[in-house]
C-alpha cells in the first residue's frame, strides 16, 4: 500500500517507477512460487519457513531505505519471492500436521483469523505511516517480521523438525 509514495517520494520516479514496482511485486511472486514447484515434496520444511521469512524481513528492511529504483525493484521482487515462500510452504506445512478429519476446521479458522488480523495490520500500517512516516513504518515492519520468526524458531522447536 505504500509503493505509491516509494515511487514518488523517496524514488522521485512517478507513475513509471510504480508500475516498475508493481512488476517487482508480481514477478517475485512468481519467483517463489516456481522455487516451491522445483523443490517438489522435500524435507526441512519448517528449516524453508524459517529462512524465508527472515529473508523477507530483510529484504524489507533493505527496500525501506533503498534510494534507487534498480535496487529497489530488486530487493522488492526478493520480498514478494520470499513471503510467497513463507507463506505457501507454511500452509502446506500447517495442512500436513492437522488430522484430516480436523483440516477445514483448522484451515477455516486459520484463514478468518488472516483476513482479521490482516485488516487490522493494514490499518495500523497506514495509520503509523500518517503519523510516524512510510520510511519508518516499513523498516520497523521489516524488522518486526524478522524479530517474529526468530521467535517462533526459538519458541516453536518443533517447526524446525517440519
Amino acid at each position: 500500500m505504500f509503493l505509491p509514495f516509494f515511487a514518488d517520494d523517496i524514488l522521485c520516479s512517478g507513475a513509471t517507477g510504480f508500475g516498475y514496482l508493481n512488476l517487482a511485486q508480481n514477478l517475485g511472486g512468481m519467483c517463489g512460487l516456481f522455487g516451491i514447484i522445483a523443490l517438489g515434496n522435500f524435507k526441512h520444511k519448517g528449516w524453508l519457513i524459517i529462512g524465508a521469512g527472515i529473508s523477507a524481513g530483510l529484504f524489507l528492511t533493505a527496500f525501506s531505505i533503498s534510494q534507487w529504483l534498480i535496487l529497489s525493484f530488486a530487493l522488492l521482487l526478493a520480498v514478494n519471492a520470499f513471503g510467497t515462500v513463507f507463506e505457501n510452504v507454511s500452509r502446506v506445512a500447517l495442512q500436513s500436521i492437522v488430522p484430516d478429519e480436523m483440516r477445514g476446521r483448522v484451515m477455516s479458522l486459520r484463514e478468518v483469523m488472516r483476513g482479521a488480523f490482516g485488516s487490522m495490520i493494514s490499518y495500523g500500517l497506514g495509520l503509523g505511516g500518517e503519523v510516524l512516516g512510510v520510511l519508518v513504518v516499513s523498516l520497523t515492519f521489516g524488522m518486526f517480521t524478522v524479530a517474529y520468526v526468530l521467535a517462533l524458531a526459538i519458541f516453536l522447536p518443533s517447526l524446525k523438525k517440519l
